[in-house]
């Protein structure tokens, strides 16, 4: 091994030190999926909790009144129905993806003696494609996990972790993270806060609104 690492040039060394950490990380997220217990890598973003206090149905009161919120049985009609996720590029997974491509194909490249320039060239596009393919596939494993028996009704009430930032005053959609019928999930969600909601921020579920979006308030102690 030190043979080897001395044998690299610095660019070589320098794609190597991006490589092997990326490839890591990457593989911790592979067996956190594997047991459940992560999706996104979150927990290297933010450092927080993924929302998990409500799996087991604590911290959702018994006498939450679901008829005070924005959602009617329109909104339940299509959340029912299940819609698009949406193609989230640049995500943590994504740029983990995309470093352990970038660092991998770089060094190969390099070592077969391509010229530095072609090599880190191709690297980038290969990294930048890997980004893409990554978040196309969870956007296939998240419409397969709708076509289950996921009901988003049962989000109501519960906690979850901002994952991408949302905008204030249902601007647009963010993401949140958390767990829905025991499976660790990302879901679309708006908040009427007069401020952004930032990744990382504890949320609770107020609500429906739009096919598969939630409606999220801050988490009060």
């Amino acid at each position: 091994m030190v043979a080897w690492w001395v044998s690299l040039s610095i660019l070589e060394q320098a794609l190597a030190l991006v490589a092997i950490p990326a490839t890591v990380i990457l593989l911790i997220q592979t067996v956190m999926l594997l047991f459940g217990f992560g999706s996104d890598g979150g927990d290297f973003d933010h450092g927080g909790s993924a929302g998990f206090d409500g799996a087991d149905g604590m911290d959702i009161g018994d006498s939450f009144d679901a008829s005070a919120h924005d959602y009617d049985a329109a909104d339940l009609a299509h959340a029912e129905a299940g819609g698009d996720p949406g193609l989230a590029v640049f995500t943590v997974r994504g740029f983990i993806a995309f470093f352990t491509v970038f660092g991998w194909c770089g060094l190969a490249m390099m070592r077969s003696g391509v010229h530095p320039a072609l090599s880190l060239t191709a690297a980038v596009l290969a990294g930048g494609a890997s980004m893409f393919l990554t978040a196309y596939a969870f956007v296939l494993a998240m419409k397969l996990q709708q076509r289950g028996n996921t009901d988003i009704r049962n989000a109501l009430g519960r906690s979850g972790s901002v994952y991408i930032r949302i905008p204030a005053l249902r601007r647009s959609a963010g993401k949140i993270t958390m767990v829905l019928q025991g499976k660790f999930s990302e879901v679309d969600a708006v908040t009427e806060e007069t401020s952004d909601l930032m990744p990382g921020e504890e949320v609770t579920v107020i609500g429906i609104s739009n096919q598969d979006t939630l409606l999220v308030t801050r988490k009060t102690v």
